[in-house]
């Protein structure tokens, strides 16, 4: 129990690491404290498999977030490139997915349960740093495009409930 309210908090910290320093000449600490994090993790309670997990997560998100900007879902500010989203938000998958199988492990034990979070809380997420953090735009019509966030988050949780359970079993 300790450890997962540790593992939540440094999630949390390092989610707004990356939400908060994400230029370029800014991104030295955020991938100092996920890399410090890690290794610690796989160093003293991390499952033979983990290492699969986290990168599988990472990628899938991270391609899924690429997808979503290269169909026009946002559009990041300071960042030029046509087909990959900005390194922050590999940064923040890496996080996501080495947290996922801790602390919000809760998340994932039923299907429907990570479906309906995925669907509220990944826009959610977004559309808090795009409008409140303006670190990003996201497209108009809002109601659309996180419409279609919410459906791709619900199906990116599915997908990750699903090597969860084939890899950490």
């Amino acid at each position: 129990m300790f450890y997962n309210f540790i593992n939540f908090l440094t999630f949390q910290m390092g989610w707004w690491l990356f939400a908060l320093k994400f230029n370029p000449g800014e991104m030295l600490l955020p991938f100092a404290f996920t890399s410090l994090l890690l290794l610690i993790h796989f160093l003293l309670v991390a499952h033979e498999d983990e290492w699969l997990l986290v990168g599988l997560v990472a990628g899938i998100g991270y391609v899924a977030d690429s997808t979503f900007a290269l169909a026009g879902g946002f559009k990041f500010k300071e960042y030029h490139y046509d087909f990959f989203a900005p390194l922050w938000l590999l940064g923040m998958w890496v996080f996501f997915s080495f947290f996922f199988n801790n602390s919000l492990k809760w998340v994932f034990n039923g299907m429907i349960r990570a479906g309906f979070l995925g669907f509220i809380f990944g826009p959610l997420a977004y559309w808090m740093m795009s409008a409140q953090l303006r670190k990003f735009e996201l497209a108009e019509p809002l109601e659309y495009w996180l419409t279609i966030y919410g459906v791709m988050w619900a199906g990116l949780m599915l997908i990750f409930i699903g090597l969860q359970r084939k890899l950490m079993s």
